[in-house]
Order: C-alpha cells, then structure tokens, then sequence
C-alpha cells in the first residue's frame, strides 16, 4: 500500500482568483458563478455511473441492506452531513462513517485517517456485509482509513463505489463503481 500522496487538483490555488479578494462583490460572485456552469458538465460526464450507483444501492437496501458512506477529513464531514439530511432521526438504511468518529466531524484527526487497520475495524463494529454497500469519498485515494474500509468490504465481496479525483488509486482498484471528481483548483481560500 502506498502512503505518499500526490498533489491533487483541489489543494492548488486557481491562477485567475489570486487577487479575488480585490474585486467588487458583484465581480466576484460573477466569477464564481461561471466556474458554477462547469459543476453541471462534470456530473453529466458521470451520469451512467451514477445510476449504476443508484441500481445497486436500491437493490442492497431492497434486500435489507445498508448504503455505508465514509470518508476522512472534509470528505468524512460530506458522508455525515449527507446521511443527517437524508434523514435526521437515523431511521433509514444510510450509515455515515467519518475517520476519528463523530469528534472528527468538528475537528481533523489525522492520526485516525492515517490508520488503514482502523477502517476495517469501524466496518466490523457495524456487522458490515456483503448484503451491504460501500461508498467512498476521497480526493487522494491513498487515505488508509479509507483504503482499509474498501479492502474489508471488497474481502467480503460487497458492491463498492468510490468518488475520487485519482482513477488508479489504491482505492480506485478495490471499486466496482468508480466515479471521478474532478473540480480544477480552488477559486478562493480560507
């Protein structure tokens, strides 16, 4: 398993926005809103893997199943910040796991994303499955907590599912489902 991590799309700084904080309100909302037009072109361009992701999700909780979701860092905080408005009071078939549990959803822990033994471990403690499905959120691909999470599912021979930013991953390889996200650099910091 490899450990190093690439510098990714997301973490560089957009060559036009270097002076964003200089421009008029309206001049600035205006830049945003056009880098909005290219959100709609990146989620077409992944239609057909998303509805294969939506198939087989219904499916699995069809037959009792669970959707789990993880992720680590801000993609760990996305997975519970989407299951909690699926549904608030937990009754549903949607389980979002962050790494460092639910302390990380207000502050990092990296020491928790940084551990690949971890991740299966919170899949056990579930009693995940292979009557259950695995989504993945990671930019890099290379987060062991999240890699360790895949690689219990995939042992079990669940369907899994992954969004990330590095289609030839670690964790790209243990997908069924292998969605690309894509979002160019940030426009702003902070």
């Amino acid at each position: 398993m490899s450990s190093s991590l690439t510098a990714s799309m997301q973490a560089r700084r957009h060559p036009e926005t270097t002076h964003i904080d200089r421009l008029a309100t309206a001049d600035m909302l205006a830049m945003l809103h056009q880098d909005d037009k290219q959100i709609s072109e990146a989620v077409g361009a992944c239609l057909p893997d998303i509805a294969r992701l939506i198939d087989i999700a219904t499916a699995t909780i069809s037959r009792g199943g669970r959707l789990v979701i993880i992720g680590a860092g801000a993609s760990g905080r996305t997975t519970i910040e989407a299951v909690s408005d699926y549904s608030p009071e937990g009754k549903h078939a949607l389980v979002g796991l962050i790494a460092g549990g639910q302390t990380a959803a207000m502050a990092e822990r990296e020491t928790a994303a940084n551990n690949y033994d971890l991740g299966a471990f919170e899949l056990q403690s579930l009693d995940f499955s292979n009557r259950d499905m695995l989504l993945a959120l990671t930019v890099s691909g290379k987060t062991p907590w999240v890699w360790g999470a895949m690689r219990h599912a995939w042992s079990l021979g669940a369907p899994i599912a992954v969004i990330t930013q590095q289609p030839t991953s670690e964790a790209a390889q243990l997908a069924d489902i292998i969605m690309l996200r894509r979002p160019g650099r940030r426009r702003w910091r902070g």
